[in-house]
């Protein structure tokens, strides 16, 4: 049995709690668990239309369901009337509803959502809900009070999910950039003139000491002052696992905190498993083992990974010390953590140090009692034996198969573009609300993750591939949340180049920019996230955050051939991607836009304080159709792109804010 495609949790939590509702029926002795199981799932609306969108949950969770007696009867499935219509009733005086099953859901599978219907109410006062009920219940003997999940139209309530999913954006925003290493004082600078201006949500930031190469302890509250007044949150990337490793590859590093990592031991002795800074002892960390099977996830969670001693948090002072340090930087005005190497930790764990952190900080203008928000680093391909699903109670989750599968499908390696019209879900991701989507990260761009085995992502050095997939990416509603890489230069063969440096014993050598404002080569970094096509994709991605989903979802998705494709976002935008060889995409297309001049935002976008376009004009009939006529991409290297004056992406992207001005 299937929940909607629309519930917050997508299948995965209602079949677990089937299961274990079925292995308590059996426990009672009956074998066949399904002939005393009514099971009453009502649909998102009482209207079904084909453009029902999988993308979003509208529900509001915790109104009591009194259940009476009469359901307690065991009738088997094939006693009840299957064919009946039902109807839902609410009572008047009590917000209480009250239900009793005499047919059988009937499941419609309609637009790709299981639709089913439930039986009548009993009551005096009563009178049909005028807006739809959304409820989930598995009715057996011993029911005697349930939940009910309750739809408002146009209206997200994120309460159905742990208080640790909500990022806390400012306003419509929702891209959080991950600023590689960039020393505190730069991050400041580009949350005041760039990031906050140009729609950014937050910058994950790299740091497990708050005083680091990055900066210093004052640095941060500086940082974090502008940063949020800026309207960008914070997100602190930490290691809650392991501590440092005797590992010979680090040796000619530098750590965060400035010591040289070949006299490392002479500050803590890891030998012995003495980090006097925290402080952690031996009697801290599990025993000695290490992980060589990764089927096993006691081993993968009790054991060390590449030699780091694993911290062993069901000891009371290891959670202790995690939450004084996860304080440190809530008092200091964080929104919330990524957690690396998460799948390493036991949730029951992970849970019990989150509840047990402070609030988030109302100086920075977070709500009185916001709790502080996660996302966890768990590596699932669909095969592995810790699910990326278990860690979905207690944050977002980042979904490595979406990096994945995209960089196969640009690459043409397992599937045709086409394809990406079953983009989501049934692609094997986790549901839209608990996924944290990504083309690449500073892992992947190394190859350091061993789970991706010979699969590839796109990066920075193939910046046509990297364009495309990251304008799909923002393009496309799936994924609650998004995030783009700012990298800094390395040679393939040195994945353990740290940041740019001014020399040996000094800080972080911070970006500096031409006269386009892109970061110059000679710094030794990237800055994808101020190339102005992702800028211009971080206000396409704001604009429809900010509307239904369900009004702005993927509609008339067109092709031509297996490498060409085209979409509508409800009636507000139009996507064309030609990811073709040879190929113009050259064909009369349904828009879903009013008729008009738009201006395309992928080669520039309109002008601005003028009523001008920078880029390609397509030009919307009547009938909202258009002629379509997109070259094959250029593709080069990312080295080599500065040459060529106007590259060709191979994508057009127009919406109802890039429509000329003078025809709007």
């Amino acid at each position: 049995t299937h929940t909607t495609l629309c519930h917050p949790q997508t299948n995965g939590p209602f079949k677990r709690w089937l299961r274990a509702l079925k292995n308590a029926i059996k426990r009672h002795g009956n074998t066949k668990w399904t002939n005393v199981l009514p099971l009453v799932l009502v649909g998102p609306r009482n209207t079904v239309s084909a453009d029902t969108p999988y993308v979003r949950a509208k529900l509001v969770h915790g109104t009591t369901l009194q259940v009476p007696g009469q359901i307690a009867a065991a009738k088997p499935y094939s006693a009840y009337n299957a064919s009946a219509n039902t109807t839902c009733l609410q009572c008047k005086s009590t917000r209480k509803y009250t239900f009793i099953i005499s047919q059988i859901i009937e499941f419609l599978e309609i637009a790709g959502m299981f639709i089913s219907i439930v039986a009548h109410h009993f009551s005096m006062n009563a009178k049909v809900i005028s807006t739809s009920v959304v409820a989930l219940f598995s009715f057996f003997k011993i029911s005697t009070e349930l939940k009910l999940f309750e739809h408002h139209k146009n209206e997200i309530r994120e309460n159905v999910f742990s208080p640790y999913h909500n990022p806390h954006f400012l306003g419509t925003r929702g891209i959080i950039v991950q600023l590689m290493e960039w020393p505190f004082l730069d991050i400041a600078e580009e949350c005041r003139t760039l990031l906050g201006p140009r729609g950014y949500g937050g910058v994950q930031l790299l740091s497990y000491y708050i005083g680091s190469r990055s900066g210093t302890e004052s640095d941060f509250w500086t940082m974090s002052r502008i940063c949020n007044d800026a309207g960008v949150r914070l997100y602190a990337d930490v290691n809650l696992n392991h501590m440092a490793s005797l590992s010979t590859a680090y040796y000619s590093n530098v750590s965060t905190n400035g010591v040289v990592l070949s006299s490392l031991n002479r500050i803590v002795n890891i030998t012995d498993y003495h980090y006097p800074g925290v402080p952690f002892t031996k009697s801290d960390f599990h025993k000695f083992c290490i992980v060589n099977n990764s089927v096993h996830a006691h081993e993968i969670r009790n054991c060390q990974k590449n030699g780091h001693p694993d911290l062993n948090h069901a000891q009371s002072g290891v959670k202790e010390k995690m939450v004084l340090m996860l304080n440190q930087f809530l008092k200091m005005g964080v929104a919330g953590f990524r957690i690396d190497a998460a799948k390493h930790v036991w949730p029951k764990d992970m849970k019990h140090i989150f509840d047990s952190l402070d609030n988030l900080n109302v100086d920075f203008n977070f709500s009185i009692g916001s709790r502080p928000f996660f996302y966890h680093d768990v590596v699932d391909m669909g095969s592995d034996s810790i699910s990326k699903t278990e860690y979905t109670p207690i944050g977002v989750v980042t979904e490595y198969l979406y990096a994945v599968k995209l960089a196969n499908i640009i690459n043409a390696k397992s599937a045709p573009l086409t394809s990406l019209i079953n983009w989501g879900p049934a692609m094997g991701f986790l549901s839209h609300q608990n996924a944290l989507v990504f083309v690449d990260s500073h892992d992947t761009q190394r190859g350091l993750v061993s789970e991706l085995s010979r699969n590839r992502v796109l990066t920075h050095k193939e910046r046509t591939k990297y364009v495309i997939a990251n304008v799909f990416m923002l393009a496309h509603p799936f994924g609650r949340l998004k995030r783009i890489m700012s990298s800094y230069h390395y040679l393939d063969g040195d994945v353990n180049r740290g940041a740019p440096r001014v020399n040996t014993t000094d800080g972080i050598r911070g970006p500096e920019f031409d006269a386009n404002y892109q970061c110059r080569r000679v710094s030794g970094w990237v800055c994808e996230h101020r190339w102005p096509v992702m800028l211009n994709m971080v206000a396409f991605a704001n604009y429809f955050n900010g509307r239904n989903l369900r009004e702005t979802s993927v509609m008339y998705f067109q092709t031509n051939g297996p490498n060409q494709i085209a979409f509508c976002r409800g009636h507000a935008a139009f996507v064309a991607i030609n990811n073709d060889s040879e190929r113009i995409f050259s064909k009369k297309l349904y828009t879903s836009l009013p008729p008009g001049t738009y201006c395309d935002i992928i080669t520039g976008g309109l002008a601005p304080n003028s009523d001008g376009c920078l880029g390609r004009h397509l030009l919307v009939n009547e009938q909202s159709y258009a002629q379509l006529q997109l070259p094959v991409a250029s593709h080069v290297k990312f080295k080599y792109a500065h040459r060529i004056p106007n590259l060709n992406y191979g994508v057009l992207i127009v919406y109802v804010e890039s429509k000329l001005r003078e025809i709007r």
